[in-house]
């Protein structure tokens, strides 16, 4: 139930912590209270893969991952086991993650659990698998969501990935009674039925957040969200007004929106609804959404948006994902996921002049093709994107079932994209950039292509060495900005090439050196680092 944690608590747990762990058992006594409770939350904290959606592969159950939490910490000693036991704030991360096998110990257990937390502000994440539960398995689970479902006012945040069958036990409906989640922050509704191919579940099973006035941050999967036009209303371009579910069990003010398979009727009329109901919206997420043309829209100017992420199983999709009639002035970061290879320039460059924006951030993962490699650099030479671009992050992303579409000699970034990138060969070409990041193929003949980043970082050391950086870097608008971090993800050999082989120790001795301070990272695709 709790993400990989031992059974319950017994006065002799056959679990401890590590042996360096528990060297400190003693020691511990002496610190602090307010220390000892920074470091236990800073050992229990819950790492996230923020990508699972885009992986819907079996193999990647967990979600959720914590090197410890607090059973096992009160395994040490009698001084960490009272401390951790009567210290609510340990307590308030719930992971129930359900297997078919276990789910009959597990109610006392999240009994003990909450009764801990005192009523404090919960944080709860739920994964439960498609499967048949009957008898008493059937019983437990119901128990334990309707558990979990009374704690809903000390809320704070719910991440559920379950069938919907079991939603109505978590998220119970009372006629004529709207729910209360005074204190949620943050939702994540993700429905896992083995469903048919494409088959979403519908808008009206989701639960009503109506009176969660302190929800900000939404995310959806696997929903089919019904557009229907208001009867009587109209946009002054006669395009009719759309309703959503959404607008009815989800507040004004949120402010983060994740879309994940979810499926509608009307790409244009959809984003013009979003952007007229949740006004402050900021950061905005659509993964493998499947949405449709509709007609052209009254041009609608969205101030408010910084961040934009979309991915599509389609090339053509980009054309319902990016219209040109939705201008962002203040957007930041663009994150573009594709299944195939695209003209980037076709599908992007359009709605980034449109919006007249500055990206500050740009991260793109497709097939990289060694035949778009100039239209590549075309589009990071648009002054939206170059002139203030501090990330640029790309990476070669090949689906199983397009493994054989690019050839392997066609693949990756060639010589020419980093030859660009040198500081001499236009000095209005990505000026301020400070972290490069690149995973794929390398098309290269040498590991000369690092030439400009060996530069980039010499221009910074030149500016901190004279003792005037601050006045250079302001006096000149287009100067080359602080290189601060490369990371190279790629096959070692290169051309039968590797850094030890190449014959200029000079240019060797560059590249060490950034390694040394932690500006350059050279691995190959399983991790190791190039030798």
């Amino acid at each position: 139930m709790m993400a990989d944690e031992p059974p319950p608590y017994s006065p002799d747990p056959p679990y401890s912590l590590a042996s360096e762990a528990v060297t400190i058992r003693c020691s511990i006594s002496g610190l602090s209270v307010e220390i000892i409770e920074q470091i236990i939350i800073h050992a229990c904290v819950v790492s996230e893969d923020g990508d699972y959606e885009l992986d819907p592969s079996p193999s990647r159950s967990k979600r959720w991952f914590r090197r410890c939490h607090p059973l096992t910490l009160g395994g040490v000693c009698k001084f960490w086991r009272d401390y951790m036991w009567s210290t609510s704030v340990f307590w308030t991360t719930i992971i129930f993650r359900v297997h078919p096998d276990s789910v009959h110990h597990r109610q006392e257990l999240l009994e003990d659990w909450l009764a801990r937390a005192k009523g404090q502000p919960l944080s709860i994440m739920v994964d439960c698998p498609d499967f048949n539960f009957t008898g008493n398995r059937r019983i437990y689970l119901t128990l334990s969501l309707a558990l979990l479902a009374h704690q809903a006012p000390q809320w704070r945040r719910i991440e559920v990935h379950l069938p919907l069958c079991w939603y109505e036990h978590l998220f119970p409906k009372t006629q004529g009674t709207v729910p209360s989640y005074p204190l949620l922050q943050q939702a994540s509704l993700n429905f896992t039925n083995e469903m048919a191919d494409g088959e979403r579940v519908l808008d009206s099973s989701l639960p009503d957040f109506t009176r969660a006035n302190s929800l900000q941050k939404l995310a959806l999967s696997r929903v089919h969200l019904r557009a229907q036009p208001i009867i009587g209303a109209s946009a002054s371009d006669h395009t009719p007004v759309t309703c959503t579910t959404l607008q009815n069990v989800f507040p004004k003010k949120l402010t983060s929106l994740i879309l994940c398979n979810v499926d509608t009727t009307t790409s244009t009329n959809l984003l013009q609804f979003l952007f007229k109901r949740f006004t402050k919206l900021v950061h905005l997420t659509m993964l493998n959404c499947q949405m449709h043309p509709a007609p052209p829209v009254q041009r609608k100017i969205c101030s408010n948006l910084r961040a934009l992420t979309i991915s599509v199983t389609e090339v053509a999709g980009l054309h319902n994902l990016i219209p040109t009639k939705f201008i962002f002035p203040n957007l930041k970061a663009l994150t573009v996921y594709g299944r195939e290879k695209f003209l980037y320039s076709r599908y992007i460059l359009p709605f980034l002049e449109n919006s007249d924006c500055r990206l500050e951030k740009f991260e793109l993962k497709c097939p990289i093709a060694m035949e778009y490699e100039y239209d590549l650099i075309q589009l990071l030479s648009n002054d939206t994107i170059s002139s203030a671009l501090k990330e640029l992050c790309i990476e070669d992303m090949v689906c199983e079932d397009q493994q054989n579409s690019i050839h392997p000699e066609e693949k990756g970034l060639g010589s020419t994209f980093f030859e660009v990138l040198h500081p001499d060969s236009d000095p209005d070409y990505l000026p301020k950039l400070e972290l490069f990041a690149y995973a794929g193929p390398l098309a290269v003949a040498s590991i000369e292509f690092l030439e400009p980043f060996i530069l980039r970082s010499q221009i910074r050391d030149k500016l901190q060495s004279t003792g005037d950086f601050q006045k250079s870097t302001s006096s000149t608008e287009n100067q080359t900005s602080i290189l601060r971090k490369v990371d190279i993800r790629a096959e070692q050999y290169i051309s039968d090439c590797t850094i030890s082989e190449y014959p200029d120790p000079q240019y060797i001795w560059e590249v060490f050196n950034m390694i040394d301070q932690g500006i350059l990272s050279l691995k190959n695709n399983d991790g190791s680092h190039w030798e």
